[in-house]
């Protein structure tokens, strides 16, 4: 079932403008995760830090909401909490270390076909002053943030270096088609940091250094493809880069001045609005007000932004706190777990959503959030049973018990503590 949701939800993030087909798709697994908590927790279910602040975070956008009820602001509503949802259906849903065969087998489907699509001129939209890959997706956005996410399923459950490669090679080529520089760091690091730290055997040292280390790597070789191959190499069909003016609006595709079109109605914004946010489409109504005309009304074009100007500081704080804290469990899981791809696999999807919420409003987008909340939850779900298992056998027998993916209700096999 784990599985499944994932597989599925690849498939009806494609067809994003079938709106009712995204709604049905949740609702089911939401049913299905309804009848599974109706029958009894799960085993070693407890609440949570994250799931009193996940709580909290919802009265913050109801909120938020409040501020300005329309239908735009109940859909985005509604996306939100679905993805609070989606955090605690990932905890239910998961049962034990799975290979996730079908999303791994669908993920190199896609990745092959929109590289087909693209060397066969399908897919193409007239992008600014560039004709741009979109491989049927209204924006280059969601075209990359889904390469890039597929991307992640094949590092980590993968086993061929060679079919690795290949992949790597062209999710590069779909990005580079696409023009989304943001995600060009971004696959610069992915194969890095499973190899270098994901990767590593359980209980090797993983230090921030060796992250540190990994990120300057990504950086330098981003900077050596901007200085090198885009400056010195005739790209026609291609946005450039100007080093020497990394933050001007043309750079920036017009960013630049969304960003400073958000921070001076932030700035302006009441008190309890700058706090408490000021609608879930402030961002929208921010740009209408202190941008230029060209970009007045448009989204926030960054998650951080977006959170700050529609949930306010306590939203951004929120959700920046959750998110951490869930990210240390799976550092720590990383180290005990013996099979941890359910870890590896969170840290890349968080490595993606981190990045590319610079320049994009990530954070309302279910493509990346449904996926990166559901796996939150299996994340949170592991750590509470290495905890059980640690409490009851003790460390030595952790790596058997999670190595067969149990639920923990008894000992695992093998032990001499089946009689126990």
């Amino acid at each position: 079932m784990f599985d499944l949701f994932l597989a599925t939800r690849m498939v009806v993030d494609y067809f994003w403008e079938f709106k009712e087909l995204s709604v049905a798709h949740l609702l089911v697994f939401l049913f299905i995760w309804a009848e599974a908590a109706l029958k009894g927790k799960p085993a070693h279910w407890k609440s949570t830090r994250e799931d009193a602040i996940l709580i909290i975070f919802s009265f913050v956008l109801l909120s938020s909401y409040l501020r300005g009820v329309s239908e735009e602001n109940t859909i985005l509503l509604a996306k939100q909490i679905s993805f609070v949802l989606s955090f605690w259906a990932g905890r239910i849903l998961y049962v034990g270390d799975q290979t996730l065969k079908r999303s791994n087998a669908l993920s190199i489907v896609g990745i092959v076909g929109l590289t087909a699509a693209s060397m066969l001129g399908i897919g193409y939209q007239d992008w600014g002053y560039v004709n741009t890959f979109t491989g049927g997706y209204y924006y280059k956005t969601d075209l990359t943030l889904s390469a890039a996410i597929a991307l992640a399923f094949v590092l980590v459950y993968t086993k061929s270096r060679i079919l690795k490669l290949a992949m790597l090679a062209m999710a590069g080529w779909i990005v580079l088609r696409a023009n989304s520089r943001v995600f060009i760091p971004v696959l610069m690091l992915m194969p890095l940091l499973q190899t270098f730290y994901l990767g590593r055997k359980p209980g090797a040292k993983r230090s921030f250094l060796r992250v540190a280390l990994i990120g300057l790597i990504a950086c330098f070789g981003t900077y050596v493809f901007f200085t090198t191959i885009m400056q010195f190499t005739p790209l026609s069909g291609y946005l450039g880069f100007d080093i020497a003016d990394g933050f001007s609006a043309k750079n920036s595709q017009g960013r630049a001045d969304i960003w400073q079109a958000l921070w001076d109605g932030y700035c302006n914004a009441s008190l309890d609005q700058q706090i408490f946010g000021a609608g879930l489409d402030a961002d929208q109504r921010f740009t209408a007000e202190f941008s230029e005309e060209f970009f007045g009304g448009k989204n926030s074009h960054s998650s951080p932004l977006y959170l700050l100007t529609c949930t306010g500081a306590i939203g951004l704080a929120l959700h920046i706190w959750v998110v951490f804290i869930i990210i240390k469990r799976a550092a720590r899981g990383l180290q005990q777990n013996i099979d941890n791809r359910i870890e590896q696999l969170f840290f890349m999807l968080a490595m993606i959503y981190i990045i590319s919420g610079i320049t994009t409003e990530a954070v309302i987008r279910p493509q990346m959030m449904i996926p990166f909340w559901f796996l939150a939850g299996a994340v949170v779900r592991r750590s509470q049973m290495q905890t059980s298992i640690i409490g009851q056998y003790g460390t030595q027998h952790l790596s058997t018990a999670i190595w067969e993916g149990r639920l923990y209700r008894r000992p695992p096999r093998g032990t001499g503590l089946e009689s126990r």
